[in-house]
């Protein structure tokens, strides 16, 4: 069973150290967020197939917006990529 973690954005900054987007200058989250087409998604899928644990997902929840860690297409609004891997076994959500 995994363990379910709920951190903060600030909290998630500072043990995941997310990438700026180097494809678009004005990318949201402050410069973090990837798309969900084109040259950002094939990076992301690019990192995914040798670092699965670095890709997080910004999802829609209905009624919020919610990064979880892993790659999913599902309500999907972007994605991020991150320097440090997300534990294994651990479902983690940045509220």
């Amino acid at each position: 069973m995994q363990e379910v973690i709920e951190i903060n954005w600030d909290e998630f900054e500072e043990q995941y150290l997310p990438e700026q987007n180097h494809l678009d200058d004005n990318a949201s989250l402050d410069g973090t967020l990837l798309e969900t087409y084109g040259d950002e998604l094939a990076y992301v899928k690019t990192v995914y197939k040798t670092n699965p644990e670095r890709v997080w997902t910004c999802v829609d929840d209905g009624d919020n917006s919610v990064l979880i860690n892993g790659f999913h297409y599902v309500n999907r609004l972007g994605y991020i990529i991150t320097k440090k891997p997300a534990e294994p076994n651990k479902y983690i959500s940045v509220v």
